[in-house]
């Protein structure tokens, strides 16, 4: 378990602190996924969901390759857009093996 002792323990903390929410949001994605496929929800909430999924499908896309998208850069505006918690830590340095390096 190579990846378990050399990942920080604040990247694996906080990895676990969002099981709960990770959760949540599959048991709702699951309740609509019946709600939708049964046709008992009301003609506008049906849109809506539908309108939600066509959305997540839209912003999927490969990314582009940007300046923004090189290895190492982190998008802070958009975690933060998605709920991730982001914390700056200063003087902190990773080792990363030579095989994993971009």
């Amino acid at each position: 378990m190579m990846w378990l002792r050399e990942t920080p323990a604040a990247v694996i903390e906080a990895c676990m602190a969002m099981l709960p929410r990770l959760e949540a949001e599959e048991s709702v994605l699951a309740q609509n996924v019946v709600a939708m496929g049964s046709g008992t929800l009301p003609p506008e909430k049906s849109a809506q969901i539908g309108q939600a999924w066509q959305d997540a499908m839209a912003s999927q896309g490969a990314p582009a390759a940007t300046a923004a998208r090189r290895p190492g850069h982190v998008d802070v505006p958009g975690l933060r857009s998605l709920g991730v918690t982001v914390r700056t830590v200063k003087g902190v340095k990773m080792w990363i093996p030579p095989d994993e390096r971009p």
